[in-house]
């Protein structure tokens, strides 16, 4: 029996999965309901406007006056709160569970005792080559919070005792152009930005590195995360869920022991092929459909008995559930939605870029 099956208990003794088939990816646009990735949107708010397609952000941090003489001058860039994302060569995407991978420095001018000194990050998000620009104050980071991944082509320049800096849009990440400079008369720094997109496009790192603290709630959703077993009441059927960490999934059997034909403009699966249990893998973006027969559902999961949204999650792995009547509508935030009825499972596939790539595999 898999750890995955272990966990939820879904399947028979003899563990034996008859067939499966997946796809990459997956949506859903039937009951509108706040997708999980507007709560991501909402969190670069205090950083970015939204009242045009260009946009902007300024922002302050103001810096002890006798930093310069008491600096520690034997600081290193590991002392300091990008220390984590050093470390682990890695950083969440504030509001999501996506990644800033693949981390390195680029350039490094950071100076423990200069007002103004940066360094930049380069990585990798969502399969593009990216950079970071990090700015500190005496040595300390100047602002968690305006940590922007930006285009690799970006470029920083000394401009008096600021720095200016610019990139061009490549793909779906936007360009920036922007300053950060020591205001007049004062002992503070202030930054300008101006982003080639609106609050969406921008995407912010969190130097915590921990998504489950950084994904921000929906309006009126509630926060289940840290239960791992659900049973889920629609009109007239159940749903059982679980999450299981270690193969990083979220697996769904039906309730009542039936089974669901799934429904997708995206797919190829025969339309009268029955599937038991339901596998999310939501760092993968891949979903896939399994036959082999369901034994001993648990009973003792968390209750989730009315129409409502619900964040549920442990570790990285993090969804929404959304009931609405009959239906229940699982998203995850690679935008993979799918919504269950009683016999059926739909399935809408979004794709950043052109279009959609569906890879269905049948065992």
């Amino acid at each position: 029996m898999s750890a995955r099956m272990t966990t939820l208990a879904l399947v028979s003794t003899a563990g034996l999965l008859m067939s499966s088939c997946s796809f990459i990816g997956g949506s859903l646009t039937e009951p509108e309901e706040p997708a999980f990735t507007e709560a991501a949107a909402e969190s670069t708010t205090s950083s970015a406007a939204t009242t045009s397609s260009k946009a902007t952000s300024t922002s302050s941090s103001a810096s002890s006056s006798s930093a310069n003489a008491d600096c520690d001058e034997k600081q290193e860039l590991e002392d300091t709160k990008l220390s984590k994302v050093l470390e682990n060569e890695e950083a969440y995407v504030k509001g999501s569970t996506e990644k800033f991978e693949d981390v390195s420095i680029g350039e490094d001018e950071y100076d423990p005792c200069k007002f103004l000194s940066y360094v930049v990050l380069e990585g990798e998000f969502d399969g593009e080559d990216v950079k970071v620009p990090v700015f500190f104050s005496k040595g300390d980071l100047r602002d968690e919070d305006a940590l922007f991944i930006t285009s690799s082509s970006l470029e920083v320049k000394e401009d008096g005792e600021g720095y200016t800096y610019e990139s061009k849009t490549e793909g779906d990440i936007v360009g920036v152009e922007g300053k950060v400079n020591k205001r007049p008369g004062t002992e503070a720094t202030s930054m300008e930005n101006s982003f080639d997109g609106v609050n969406s496009d921008i995407f912010f790192i969190d130097v915590k590195s921990e998504p489950t603290d950084s994904a921000d709630l929906a309006q009126d959703e509630e926060d289940l995360r840290g239960e791992t077993l659900f049973d889920i009441s629609a009109d007239g059927w159940n749903l059982v869920c679980g999450i299981d960490a270690s193969e990083k999934s979220i697996d769904c059997a039906h309730g009542d022991g039936g089974a669901w034909v799934v429904k997708s403009d995206k797919t190829n699966l025969p339309e009268d092929m029955e599937f038991d249990v339901v596998s999310l893998r939501p760092l993968e973006g891949e979903t896939s459909f399994n036959q082999g027969g369901v034994d001993n559902l648990p009973t003792d999961g968390k209750k989730i008995e009315s129409n409502g949204l619900y964040r549920i999650g442990v570790d990285d792995i993090e969804a929404q559930i959304a009931v609405v009547d009959d239906g229940v509508i699982i998203s995850t935030p690679n935008n993979s939605r799918l919504m269950f009825t009683n016999d059926t499972i739909f399935i809408e596939e979004k794709a950043k870029g052109d279009g959609a790539n569906s890879n269905t595999e049948t065992a």
